[in-house]
């Protein structure tokens, strides 16, 4: 697969069966905002430790199945696809973080080393990702969404 197509831009792109869209299509700003989080964590990784390390990677292939069903408007029963375990996994692991926090009473201001800055910035992302994806219901057959309502 190239990264590019040849065909041309006027605007457009390509969804994986190759139906032309425009660039500022609910599901491009999509998988786009998507992949704006998925950029912000690589940029955090690698980090000294191996658990966190591990599980920015295991986000970020989950970002990719998340990408990939947006782009596809016609999945073939074998294509990822975002399941609920994938979530369970990733509730699990905030559980996890969450457990050992003191409770929160306050706002957290963004500041702090320079990974953590990042980690802000990732999660502000991840909040307009969320927002963008939201209402992608109408149009696409994207598990993650279905299996939350």
């Amino acid at each position: 697969m190239k990264i590019y197509t040849g065909r041309g831009d006027e605007g457009q792109t390509d969804l994986r069966n190759m139906d032309r869209v425009s660039k500022a299509s609910p599901r491009i700003e999509a998988y786009g905002s998507v992949d704006e989080v998925n950029a912000l964590l690589g940029a955090v990784r690698p980090t000294e430790y191996d658990d966190v390390d591990d599980q920015l990677r295991a986000i970020q292939n989950h970002l990719h199945v998340v990408q990939a069903d947006f782009a596809n408007p016609e999945p073939d029963e074998d294509d990822p696809r975002v399941r609920e375990d994938h979530v369970e996994e990733l509730e699990a692991m905030i559980d996890g973080y969450d457990d050992e926090l003191d409770p929160l009473e306050q706002f957290i201001l963004p500041s702090g080393s320079a990974m953590g800055s990042r980690l802000h910035h990732a999660r502000a992302v991840c909040r307009r990702a969320e927002r963008r994806t939201g209402g992608c219901n109408s149009f696409t057959h994207q598990s993650l969404l279905d299996s939350q309502t």
